[in-house]
């Protein structure tokens, strides 16, 4: 299922394409790579041995602030306002559409994207794997994964300089170079498509011969691309 928005804009027309993707967490690793650094639940027999593993979030509520385009000059044009998320929703196309629809981009280059989020994320899955033995990891938990990245330096938000995610109060700011460079003229067309994996949105802990004994949160996989 791709909903597809379409919003205009008083300079150009940004065509908004949001999808939510399910497939395995073996498939969505093999093409995303493995930003938790963990094995699938569904590739390892966690009922027997004890371990972290990845499962699929049945919801994974999160909180943008803003969401901002960086000029080449190193400006940042926001728009957007604080607004909650469940990605792991057939709802998220919709909701990233209406949070971005009221952005103006004045004429000029585009270099990157930056993404101003609250550290407090909540994450449920009702996962149930099947091996050797049949075992669950059905948990919800708040936390983030802010707690690693130091604080943002001058201007309070990464840049090509310090292109790091970084913290600014309770809030982890990352900077995307996903959508390459672009430019905005008067009257031009694009699509920007963003796909949201759930697929290792949760990390499950076994503590072995049984189901899961806690939960913690993943790091979500969001792919952005550009069409003109």
């Amino acid at each position: 299922m791709k909903p597809s928005y379409i919003f205009i804009f008083s300079i150009f027309i940004f065509l908004f394409k949001s999808s939510l993707t399910f497939a395995d967490c073996t498939s969505v690793r093999s093409q995303q790579g493995a930003p938790n650094n963990y094995p699938c639940c569904s590739d390892a027999n966690y009922s027997v041995s004890s371990g972290y593993c990845m499962a699929p979030a049945s919801t994974y509520q999160f909180t943008l602030d803003q969401f901002g385009f960086e000029k080449d000059d190193g400006t940042v044009v926001w728009t957007g306002s604080t607004t909650s998320f469940d990605a792991a929703s057939v709802g998220i196309g919709q909701a990233m559409g209406n949070f971005i629809s009221n952005a103006v981009l004045p004429a000029g280059t585009y270099v990157a994207e930056v993404v101003k989020m609250h550290e407090a994320i909540n994450v449920s899955t009702s996962s149930v794997f099947e091996q050797s033995n049949t075992y669950s990891c059905t948990l919800s938990t708040t936390g983030n994964w802010a707690g690693t990245y130091s604080a943002c330096a001058a201007p309070g938000y990464p840049t090509a300089a310090h292109p790091n995610p970084c913290t600014n109060g309770s809030l982890l700011i990352m900077r995307s170079t996903q959508l390459g460079n672009f430019t905005v003229t008067n009257g031009q067309s694009m699509t920007i498509s963003f796909t949201f994996y759930p697929e290792e949105g949760a990390i499950c802990h076994f503590p072995g011969g049984g189901n899961a004994d806690g939960i913690q949160v993943g790091q979500l996989a969001v792919n952005m691309s550009l069409q003109t």
